[in-house]
């Protein structure tokens, strides 16, 4: 028998805390609503307080959550005078005199130490709450206290102070919904000592809102956003409550989305983010617009399913997305949970395409360029690859949104292409992998080396052809350019790509499907195929060109390419995917275009459908008369009597039991039917081959 000893080693730190005239005087991470920074959005701050004699250069501090670490964050250019307060941003840190490091919601440490790591000041705070500021109660003394009444860059003495616990949040007698009468609403709470407050005209409530009384109706006779607080002359305030009852609506056959948020959060001319107003950018093809600002809006989120049942009731911050599109009517919407609200995650499987995803954000999107057309075109670009080529697409979910109580039409659920679609699909944190769009890929030096060795490299050779399949995943990249030249993608490549790749060593780039507005229109004779191949941006095309050097890619990119057009692109699969989509909204669609306008719904959708029909043969004749001199085109009828049988072509697989393949004559075809559980092959039956072809079955 053996025995083991442990030893115990303590490690004991000496840290140097150094006299001087600088203290953290109070802190604010869950700053929801509170006060404003200079770029007009809601941040986390700090505030320093100068108890000396004679003004601070702050260039000489710096700001730290990790002693070993020390240098994190050094607020330059600040000067802090004499018995004076300062404001310091602890997030946003693309912005200029903003921290590079967050404060914690739910604590941490905050350390000020000098240019010698020597500690000058320090905080040690604890769970924070909504709006409540953490701070000194003589501004330099070791008393901390929560602060109702947050004093940013202002004493703490005399301002009220609450303790913990905060109060328990207000109970609704009836749970937000669809009713078809009116309402009578109670609200209570289990605490004894809280007063209610409520608003009914969807502003944030407090202490000078409607104060409830015990026992009274709040009678609901049209669609209304409630919200609601308790609060207490001792304890934290509560959570505040918001439930939108929906009352004498029609009834609807797709999800709901109701945000409810400040009015002037969404039309005010200085901080609303709705309106083109008076303090804006300009960019995305107007002038100066609020809606082109990088603000985010603290906002209540409710989505019910299609059967009425609420899925999802949190705070969130809600921005405007998209690029041209934000001028339209209707905006898309980056919906975005945080740590400030209680949970950075919207913990619900939107997507059933997608299911078991937690995300980070979502977005609601306005159809982007589609937006005045058929609010589907982009999804059903996403949705025909699904389960038939490895691409990575978005998910779709049609919606129908309400913001404060009134209806703004359908809008797309959809999973955003920033860096957390790759941790919801990939489960990747940030510092796992590089992700570039258009602007940021012809910069980045991992990016350029990939595109200077294709470039330079003489990729018939198979050595070579190797080294570029460990640079790049070639399959999905090429599903992903033969979907867009399919899809005659016109506002591509030149714009709206995205890129990816692992950073462990091992990874490979991938692309992005998303943005596919300007395709399936009348283009369907649009020669993708020159377009691509002699296209002068070559940060996206100049893989494809090079690869078709390799005599064996070659091969299989048009086996391929031939494979898909007469299968996932066959003309009456495309148009039951159209139908499909179409007849989960159609519905809806009226009500739509009353709200905002746009073409006729049933010729957007016919011209979606000319599109399906016409579109693949113009891709065999452009890949035809680009490779082979238009070679004519014949049919090779495959058929199987068994439903589940699948086949290889020219060692290409065949997904469906039966094709009517559309495919280059004067070349040699190879068939094989693949294993099917429990069965085996028996023969093949052939009518007839053309003379100038060549069939190998077996």
């Amino acid at each position: 028998m053996k025995t083991f000893f442990s030893t115990l080693l303590l490690v004991f730190f000496i840290i140097t805390i150094s006299a001087s005239n600088l203290k953290i005087s109070e802190i604010m991470s869950n700053n929801v609503s509170a006060v404003m920074d200079e770029s007009y959005n809601y941040s986390m701050w700090v505030e320093l307080y100068n108890s000396g004699l004679e003004t601070e250069n702050l260039n000489s501090y710096y700001f730290t959550d990790d002693l070993e670490q020390p240098r994190k964050w050094n607020p330059k250019n600040e000067q802090l005078a004499a018995g004076q307060f300062k404001i310091l941003w602890f997030e946003r840190e693309e912005l200029s005199d903003h921290s590079s490091f967050k404060l914690e919601p739910n604590g941490g440490r905050l350390y000020l130490l000098d240019n010698q790591a020597n500690i000058i000041d320090q905080v040690r705070y604890y769970k924070q709450y909504r709006n409540v500021s953490y701070g000194r109660t003589d501004d330099v003394g070791d008393e901390w206290a929560y602060f109702t009444e947050f004093s940013p860059a202002a004493s703490n003495i005399g301002k009220k102070a609450a303790e913990e616990p905060a109060c328990q949040q207000p109970q609704f007698s009836q749970s937000g919904g669809f009713y078809n009468a009116p309402v009578q609403l109670t609200l209570s709470s289990p605490d004894t000592e809280v007063e209610i407050y409520y608003t009914t005209d969807n502003s944030e409530p407090t202490a000078q809102s409607n104060h409830y009384t015990a026992g009274q109706n709040i009678s609901l006779n049209k669609t209304t956003c409630i919200r609601a607080i308790a609060l207490s002359d001792t304890y934290l305030p509560s959570p505040v409550v918001t439930s939108t009852y929906f009352i004498n609506e029609r009834s609807f056959t797709l999800p709901v989305v109701s945000l409810v948020t400040e009015e002037k959060n969404l039309k005010d001319d200085m901080i609303g983010i709705y309106v083109k107003g008076k303090n804006g950018l300009a960019g995305n093809g107007t002038d100066a617009a609020n809606w082109n600002q990088d603000w985010d809006r603290p906002t209540n989120m409710e989505l019910y399913d299609t059967t009425g049942v609420m899925c999802i009731n949190q705070e969130i911050d809600i921005s405007i997305s998209g690029g041209w599109s934000r001028a339209y009517s209707q905006k898309s919407l980056k919906l975005s949970p945080r740590n400030k609200f209680g949970d950075n995650r919207l913990r619900y499987d939107f997507f059933a395409s997608k299911p078991d995803r937690k995300y980070k954000d979502i977005q609601l999107r306005n159809s982007g360029n589609d937006f005045w057309s058929t609010m589907m075109r982009d999804a059903l670009m996403q949705s025909l690859i699904i389960g038939r080529m490895d691409i990575d697409y978005q998910a779709y979910e049609p919606a129908i949104c309400f913001m404060n109580g009134e209806y703004y039409g359908i809008q797309n659920l959809r999973e955003r292409t920033n860096k957390d679609y790759l941790y919801s699909n990939y489960g990747l944190n940030e510092d796992e992998f590089i992700l570039l769009d258009y602007q940021t890929a012809p910069n980045d030096p991992e990016y350029r080396s990939f595109l200077n060795f294709m470039k330079s490299s003489n990729l018939a050779m198979e050595s070579l052809y190797k080294t570029a399949e460990g640079w790049i995943d070639i399959d999905s990249y090429t599903y992903y350019m033969m979907a867009q030249m399919y899809y005659a993608n016109t506002d591509w490549p030149q714009n709206n790509y995205k890129v990816w790749m692992k950073n462990d060593g091992a990874g490979k780039w991938r692309w992005i499907l998303f943005d596919t507005d300007f395709g399936f229109s009348n283009n369907q004779n649009q020669n993708a195929v020159t377009y691509v191949l002699q296209s002068s941006d070559d940060k996206i095309t100049t893989p494809l060109r090079r690869l078709l050097t390799n005599p064996n890619f070659k091969s299989k990119f048009l086996t391929r390419y031939a494979i898909h057009l007469s299968s996932t692109f066959e003309s009456n699969r495309v148009i039951a995917f159209i139908d499909s989509l179409s007849a989960k909204i159609h519905s809806e669609m009226t009500y739509h275009k009353q709200k905002w306008g746009g073409n006729n719904f049933e010729n957007e959708l016919n011209i979606m459908k000319t599109f399906a029909r016409e579109r693949p043969g113009y891709m065999m004749e452009f890949l035809s008369a680009y490779f082979f001199q238009s070679a004519p085109i014949h049919d090779i009828y495959i058929l199987s009597n068994n439903e589940n049988s699948t086949y290889l072509f020219n060692d290409d697989t065949i997904k469906d039991n039966s094709i009517r393949m559309k495919y280059f004559r004067n070349q040699t075809v190879e068939i094989e039917a693949s294993d099917v559980p429990d069965y085996r092959f028996s023969h093949w039956e052939v009518s007839s081959v053309p003379s100038d072809s060549t069939l190998i079955a077996s």
